[in-house]
């Protein structure tokens, strides 16, 4: 339902909260989904708007950091890791 190929996936440490990484088309998401919500609302932010896969790459990686209000980042064709604070 999230729309797009799921790349990366990771559990809150609170367990509260879903993370996901999407490849829609071009471009690379990084989605929170509510666990706790019956809604399923879903935060969305963009990490690419022009992606292309670098062939032979296949390693993604979404962690949470231990107190739950930042995620780490590791995406195929990005020049650095990057560290995203959780949307509130």
């Amino acid at each position: 339902k999230l729309g797009g190929v799921v790349r990366a996936v990771a559990l809150s440490p609170d367990t509260s909260l879903v993370a996901a990484i999407l490849v829609e088309k071009l471009c690379v998401r990084l989605c929170f989904v509510s666990v706790l919500s019956s809604k399923n609302e879903m935060t969305s932010i963009v990490l690419e708007d022009c992606y292309a896969e670098p062939i032979g790459t296949k390693i993604w990686q979404l962690l949470f950091f231990p107190d739950g209000k930042s995620v780490f980042s590791l995406i195929p064709g990005c020049k650095n890791a990057q560290v995203y604070q959780i949307p509130t």
